[in-house]
């Protein structure tokens, strides 16, 4: 696939690594592509631009900090109108919420939006396997198992090593937050260290992402 990554901290350059390293085109998307950093990614041989190149990708990936994630989907809206666009920013609201997905889905109408890659730190990213467990990977979003796009999302999921685990459409996402509430309450109130996961143990052989119940 090609992905446009943009933001390019600890998060998106772990995502996106993994992702070139299986074998898909992957895109550094830059508000400044000019800037003394976009030079030094050049020269690591990434392939660097703005943010409106991603209306030549298959998949967005927005990867900044969650205060800004708003602002720059507004600004970009022509560029991610159209695409799947998969949400990886935590940014805690006067609501409660984890997410910012009323804004975005008003920025962003015509975006197939998806919210993954939120309830661990990206150390587990880039080792997702812990004594022997292979981590699970929660997501919220394709309206329905199976589509194209559920496919998408899963692939990019299994490419990293994780398990893929949808959680249902973009109206379950409260149990997304609550899973990432409850991995940071266990990191920072409670010392756990960072490669500290929330995963499934069951006796069911059970597609994970299988139908809603």
């Amino acid at each position: 696939m090609r992905i446009t990554v943009a933001g390019w901290g600890n998060v998106g350059r772990t995502l996106g690594s993994g992702w070139a390293r299986a074998g898909h085109s992957v895109v550094i998307a830059t508000r400044d592509p000019d800037s003394q950093a976009a030079a030094g990614w050049r020269a690591e041989g990434w392939n660097v631009s703005s943010v409106q190149s991603a209306a030549d990708s298959d998949v967005v990936v927005l990867a900044m900090p969650g205060a800004a994630v708003v602002e720059v989907a507004t600004n970009n809206a022509a560029a991610l109108n159209g695409r799947l666009v998969i949400d990886t920013t935590n940014a805690l609201g006067s609501d409660g919420a984890l997410n910012r997905l009323p804004e975005l889905s008003q920025a962003l109408p015509d975006a197939r939006l998806v919210r993954a890659f939120t309830t661990m730190a990206w150390e587990n990213f880039a080792d997702p396997v812990i004594d022997g467990q292979t981590l699970d990977q929660y997501y919220v979003g394709a309206p329905e198992p199976g589509t194209a796009d559920d496919e998408s999302v899963a692939e990019l999921i299994a490419d990293l090593g994780l398990r893929p685990v949808r959680l249902g459409g973009l109206d379950q996402v409260m149990h997304l937050d609550a899973l990432t509430k409850s991995w940071f309450h266990l990191v920072w109130q409670l010392g756990y260290p960072r490669r500290t996961a929330l995963t499934i143990t069951t006796t069911s052989s059970q597609d994970h992402r299988g139908a809603d119940r």
